[in-house]
């Protein structure tokens, strides 16, 4: 009973589960994220020889975005706004152009973190992440997948 009266307004308000469900998959395409990170450094580190480890590192940010925001366009769409939009190309591209602004918010934040503060990758990542987390929800929620809303 506690637990309902608790959770019973977050659970009926749209925005705040669409906002649960948006992080949980923002959560597992991190992880996809990151594990393709370490995937494409090592490849461009070793099989394409870049000597420039940050370009390297910046390469890989690059590429593994775009793979997790692939997978959370799908999920997003499927799970969290449930979209029934027919015109998936549209509702495709506009998904992948707030990622862009997502990929410059990230891009920027992990550079300034691994390069200027010389930190650690993965507080690099994590940083970079939790950056274009709320842009990238407010401009879904908003543009994206509207007609659900």
């Amino acid at each position: 009973m506690i637990k309902k009266d608790i959770f019973g307004p977050i659970a009926q308000n749209k925005s705040y589960r669409q906002f649960v469900k948006f992080s949980i998959v923002g959560a597992v395409n991190t992880l996809v994220d990151w594990i393709f990170f370490y995937l494409f450094k090592s490849l461009f580190m070793g099989g394409f020889g870049l000597a420039n480890l940050q370009m390297a590192r910046q390469l890989a940010k690059a590429a593994s975005f775009v793979v997790s925001a692939s997978s959370g366009y799908v999920m997003n769409r499927k799970w969290t706004f449930r979209s029934a939009d027919k015109n998936v190309a549209k509702e495709a591209l506009k998904f992948m152009i707030v990622a862009l602004g997502g990929l410059v918010i990230n891009q920027a934040v992990f550079y300034v973190v691994t390069s200027k503060l010389a930190w650690r990758d993965i507080f690099g990542l994590a940083i970079a992440t939790a950056s274009a987390m709320f842009w990238n929800f407010i401009m879904n929620k908003k543009w994206t997948f509207k007609a659900q809303i």
